[in-house]
C-alpha cells in the first residue's frame, strides 16, 4: 500500500511542478503570480521549495540573469524532490 501511495505522491508532486514551470517564466518577468500557483509554492510544495520562492519574492533587484538563476534553482529543486521520491519508491 505504501507503494502505491508513493506513486501517487509521486504523480502529484509532477503535475503540481509541471503546472508551475509552464507558468513561472512569465509570472517572473511580470511580477504577478496567479494565486494557485502562490498558495502551492507556500503551501503544498516542500520547505526548501518554498524558501527558495520566498527568497525571491524578497529579491529586491530582480534582474534578468537572477530570474533565469532562480527559475533553474527552482527547477532543480522541484526535479531533486522527485528524485527523491523515485528513490523512496525503488527502495521500497
Amino acid at each position: 500500500m505504501r507503494h502505491e501511495y508513493l506513486k501517487g505522491e509521486r504523480q502529484r508532486f509532477e503535475k503540481m511542478y509541471s503546472t508551475t514551470l509552464d507558468q513561472l517564466g512569465g509570472a517572473m518577468r511580470k511580477q504577478s503570480y496567479p494565486t494557485q500557483m502562490y498558495t502551492d509554492f507556500m503551501i503544498l510544495m516542500p520547505k526548501n521549495i518554498h524558501e527558495c520562492f520566498k527568497q525571491w519574492l524578497d529579491e529586491k533587484d530582480k534582474n534578468e540573469d537572477k530570474r533565469s538563476f532562480k527559475y533553474f534553482e527552482l527547477s532543480a529543486l522541484m526535479k531533486s524532490h522527485l528524485a527523491e521520491i523515485d528513490e523512496q519508491i525503488k527502495n521500497f
